[in-house]
């Protein structure tokens, strides 16, 4: 197997004690060195605010003894799993998304964990990795686990740069011989598209590769997308699911709402998002 590279991101120890452990397993399952990046709370100064340097000293204070913590928790799970790997932390107050991004450009594929209940700060701080890092992103959220190279794969598609990227993505996580079942979710009936598509084209391609290929037609409200893909990833018992990310602007996204951010909140299941 080809030795990988994966970077985890931490954005607190909460994150650190439930995320950890699994993040190993990801890496012992892939043989993969395991680089940990730690942000600090990104610091917002409003114009003409006074504060005190002693007031930013203590935050920095607080923020490395915070990264001390997980490190030793993280370098702990190195030891105990014989892995490869290192720990980041940020340097200074300022400069989270910059750390972040160019931590993250040489990975395979970025871990991190789900979304829901993090600050609006660190839930801006994934949807940017998502949307900037140009590497796939593997979300994990509370009991989902990926151990090994996925038997069984659900791809969400659409005739977009995102979705294939994510189709060609995912195949570095399958196993050989995977299954593979490409679904797309429709509004209305007479959006299947007969002939030749795209996807009927990926499945040709994958069926070549070796991999046991399906494709899928469903229909589902734009906001019933996210659902529907757990849905049929559970109800074949889907070791993982890929999709593309943010196929819209992010005005768009905030006001309208997107099926990527309701993927990044919940993951039940390990989820591979690409941009």
């Amino acid at each position: 197997m080809t030795r990988r590279s994966i970077v985890l991101v931490l954005f607190d120890t909460t994150e650190a004690e439930a995320l950890i452990a699994r993040a190993a397993d990801v890496a012992l399952g892939f043989e993969a060195h395991l680089t940990a990046l730690h942000p600090f709370n990104p610091v917002m100064l409003t114009v003409g605010a006074g504060v005190e340097p002693m007031i930013f000293q203590s935050m920095l204070d607080w923020e490395e003894t915070e990264s001390k913590t997980i490190r030793a928790a993280f370098e702990e799970a190195l030891r105990r799993n014989g892995l490869e790997g290192e720990f980041r932390a940020q340097s200074g107050l300022y400069g989270s998304e910059a750390f972040l991004l160019g931590g993250v450009r040489a990975a395979d594929f970025v871990l991190i964990g789900a979304t829901a209940g993090r600050s609006p700060d660190d839930r801006v701080l994934a949807h940017r990795i998502v949307r900037q890092a140009g590497r796939p992103v593997l979300v994990l959220g509370p009991g989902a686990e990926l151990k090994a190279p996925a038997t069984r794969i659900v791809i969400g598609w659409t005739e977009t740069r995102e979705s294939t990227r994510a189709a060609h993505d995912v195949l570095s996580l399958a196993a050989p011989g995977a299954e593979i079942t490409l679904v797309a979710l429709h509004v209305h009936a007479d959006e299947v598209q007969p002939g030749l598509t795209g996807r009927e084209d990926l499945a040709v391609a994958l069926d070549r590769a070796g991999f046991k290929v399906t494709t899928m037609d469903r229909p589902a409200a734009a906001d019933e997308r996210p659902e529907t893909l757990v849905r049929l990833a559970r109800e074949g018992n889907a070791e993982l699911l890929a999709t593309g990310a943010f196929g819209h602007s992010q005005i768009y996204d905030m006001l309208v709402g997107a099926v990527t951010r309701d993927l990044l909140d919940s993951a039940p299941l390990p989820i591979l998002l690409s941009c």
